[in-house]
C-alpha cells in the first residue's frame, strides 16, 4: 500500500521497469526478459486484493470496476484533503475487466 501512495504522490515512477521471477511472469503472460511497468504490476497485482464494491458505467454494462474508498480503503488523517485524494488516487476505482 505504501508504495501505490508514493506512486500516487509522484514519490516513485510508475513506468519504472521492473523484472518478475519466472513463475510470476508466466502468471501475467509475460516474459522475464521484457519485465513490465510498476504503476501496471501495481494495479494488476491489487485489484483483487482490496475489498469493495463493484459496479459498471452507464452505458457501458460490460466493463466491471471497483469503488474501494469507504470499504476496503478507510483514511483517516488529518492531513488536507486534497492530499490525501492524490495519496490514494491508484487505490480507488480498479478495472475489473480483462487485461490481456
Amino acid at each position: 500500500m505504501k508504495l501505490k501512495i508514493d506512486l500516487g504522490l509522484g514519490e516513485r515512477d510508475a513506468s519504472e521497469k521492473i523484472f518478475l521471477a519466472p513463475d510470476m511472469a508466466e502468471g501475467y503472460g509475460l516474459t522475464v526478459e521484457e519485465g513490465c511497468e510498476l504503476g501496471w504490476f501495481m494495479f494488476a497485482s491489487l485489484r483483487y486484493c482490496i475489498w469493495g464494491k463493484t459496479y459498471t458505467p452507464p452505458g457501458d454494462p460490460d466493463q466491471p470496476w471497483k469503488n474501494t474508498r469507504g470499504r476496503g480503503l478507510i483514511v483517516h488523517s488529518s492531513v488536507d484533503q486534497e492530499m490525501v485524494g492524490k495519496a490514494v488516487v491508484n487505490l480507488d476505482d480498479f478495472f475489473m475487466g480483462c487485461i490481456h
